[in-house]
């Protein structure tokens, strides 16, 4: 029997083959040592909490938030605010604080809208509008904030005749007034005639009143309402220095049309002050609050 023996040719074509069949073998043993492993175990919920309380806090500088707006998103529905909510408490504080300053109480106040009057730089003043709601809490009226302007001298708590300065304190409005024979108003109304004063004079008997005509004048100085129809054209009196009337202490104190400083009446631009007497409620019983 005769060996055989392979021929370079043949171990040339065998080598290749069996390199092959080789690499063959190892990636399925591999496949199948994989297949046969237990698959790895997903995290608990608990595990993670674990983790995340060893983690260092993050600075709120760096994320961007602050402690304030993270509290604020924690907070349940009802606890969060509006945008409107801070100018609502600021002017909430502001009827508050006018309200302390001049000795008065809120929840002992017979009306349901206050006209805020703030010094706020010289004779130059913020102008609110406010209502009661019908849940009892004080709301200023949208569109109803104004630029207005108090006495030349600013506002006073100690008041006299031509001192130039606004009387501070508390005052209903009693009585619109101006030069239109019928203006949009609830108010109680009087038109202004070439006939009409306004008392001015302190040892008059009709100091700091309203009188048609001068036959039986006995006062030596009152204040002719015609002569002043571009601010009288909207005016309010504000029933300062009125039950009782004490002579001396200021007359002729006035909501009224303007825009520049006063004598001691509060001003408004014309357009403001038409709205506000549009506004105005008689039974409502407003007040004006100036401090």
């Amino acid at each position: 029997m005769k060996n055989k023996t392979l021929t370079a040719s043949q171990w040339i074509f065998l080598i290749p083959a069996a390199a092959l069949l080789i690499t063959s073998a190892i990636f399925i043993t591999s496949l199948y040592s994989r297949r046969s492993q237990p698959p790895a175990a997903t995290p608990s919920r608990s595990d993670m909490e674990e983790v995340s309380d060893v983690q260092e806090p993050e600075n709120p500088e760096s994320t961007g938030k602050s402690e304030s707006t993270e509290a604020s998103q924690a907070a349940p529905p009802d606890e969060k605010q509006s945008s409107t909510a801070p100018a609502q408490r600021s002017e909430s504080r502001l009827l508050t604080k006018g309200l302390e300053a001049c000795g008065a109480d809120i929840a002992s106040l017979e009306t349901e809208q206050i006209i805020l009057v703030h010094g706020t730089s010289g004779s130059r003043a913020e102008v609110v509008l406010c209502e009661k709601q019908s849940n009892e809490v004080w709301r200023s009226v949208k569109g109803f904030s104004f630029q207005g302007f108090v006495g030349k001298n600013g506002i006073s708590r100690d008041k006299s005749e031509g001192d130039k300065t606004t009387p501070a304190g508390l005052f209903p409005l009693t009585l619109a007034f101006g030069t239109h024979s019928s203006p949009d108003t609830s108010m109680k109304y009087r038109q202004i005639t070439k006939k009409s004063y306004w008392v001015d004079d302190p040892d008059s008997k009709k100091y700091n009143q309203w009188v048609e005509g001068n036959t039986d004048a006995d006062w030596n100085s009152a204040e002719k309402l015609s002569k002043y129809s571009r601010q009288y054209e909207y005016a309010v009196v504000i029933g300062y220095n009125q039950n009782p009337t004490v002579p001396g202490k200021g007359s002729a104190i006035f909501l009224h049309c303007g825009t520049n400083a006063t004598v001691g009446c509060v001003a408004v631009d014309r357009d403001s002050m038409k709205s506000i007497l549009k506004r105005l409620d008689r039974t409502k019983n407003p007040y004006i609050l100036i401090f």
